[in-house]
């Protein structure tokens, strides 16, 4: 048992050797695939948690008419607490305002009577919902289209920014797949073709396909496994340096943990099974026939 897994390793590592260059290049590319995948993909999540995060802070300000009956606003608000995606609703009489705006600054409210409207605090579960929100409040006669204020642009920028980090992680990412696919693909065809000789005498002294197929799917994940490999230590050390300069220019990041174990079992993981899938479909029972038979 010892023996035959000795001669699958030593076969698998042989043809590694004797394909230098073209493995250099599988492995390379294989990393720098799964490198933007990974580190685009980071950067999604992120945005998307920071995305999540606002609905508790993001809040629509919304104001009433002038002489709107108190009976008529607090209805409003009940109305408001029970549409899809608000969370939380604070009224805020028109008087109680005005005696904390008093307090905090006398000297400009001395002599003036009161300007404030009475207004309504709406905080959210899901950002996403406040444009439904906002149209709704408008169509209100006890409020106006003109008197719902929220953080529209900011919502779109961010809705622009997750999709445009989404399609271009699949779109250099997948390309890259696909080249380093190719390229592991040819390497281990060029490894079928150049060892014909040896297949077929392995094949006459009793080796079935699988025997001589195990060493070239192996060639392939190894292939993988050291894209994946060499993927996570320049993901590591971009997060390093990213969150360096974060800390030094904007002085935010400084809590930012890097996910070690979890992004190296990521990425080895998705560069074995990738090398693995592009040997199967390189070593596929037509070509071997071919080669041994």
């Amino acid at each position: 048992m010892l023996d035959r897994i000795e001669f699958l390793l030593s076969e698998a590592f042989v043809s590694l050797g004797r394909n230098k260059w073209m493995t250099f290049a599988a492995v390379t590319t294989c990393a720098m695939a799964l490198l933007i995948l990974g580190g685009l993909g980071f950067a999604y999540i992120k945005i998307d948690q920071f995305a999540q995060s606002l609905p508790s802070k993001f809040e629509i300000s919304v104001f009433f008419r002038d002489k709107v009956p108190a009976d008529d606003a607090k209805r409003v608000v009940a109305e408001t607490l029970k549409m899809e995606g608000v969370d939380n609703v604070r009224f805020l009489p028109k008087d109680v305002q005005w005696e904390v705006l008093k307090k905090e600054q006398p000297e400009l409210t001395q002599g003036i009577p009161n300007p404030l409207p009475d207004s309504m605090r709406i905080r959210l579960k899901d950002l996403a919902a406040a444009p439904n929100v906002a149209k709704e409040l408008a169509k209100k006669p006890e409020i106006g289209g003109e008197n719902v204020k929220y953080l529209a642009k900011e919502q779109e920028l961010l809705t622009t920014a997750l999709g445009a980090v989404r399609l271009l992680g699949l779109a250099l990412g997948g390309l890259m797949l696909i080249t380093s696919g190719v390229l592991i693909y040819n390497a281990i065809r060029l490894t079928v073709v150049a060892r014909r000789r040896e297949h077929r005498i392995m094949h006459l002294v009793g080796a079935n396909q699988a025997t001589v197929a195990l060493p070239l799917l192996l060639e392939g994940f190894v292939q993988g496994l050291l894209g994946g490999l060499i993927a996570f230590f320049a993901f590591w050390g971009s997060f390093a340096v990213v969150r360096a300069l974060m800390i030094s220019t904007l002085q935010v990041g400084g809590t930012e943990v890097f996910p070690i174990t979890s992004s190296l079992f990521g990425f080895v993981a998705a560069g074995g099974v990738y090398g693995l899938i592009c040997s199967l479909l390189a070593v596929r029972g037509k070509t071997l026939k071919g080669a041994i038979g």
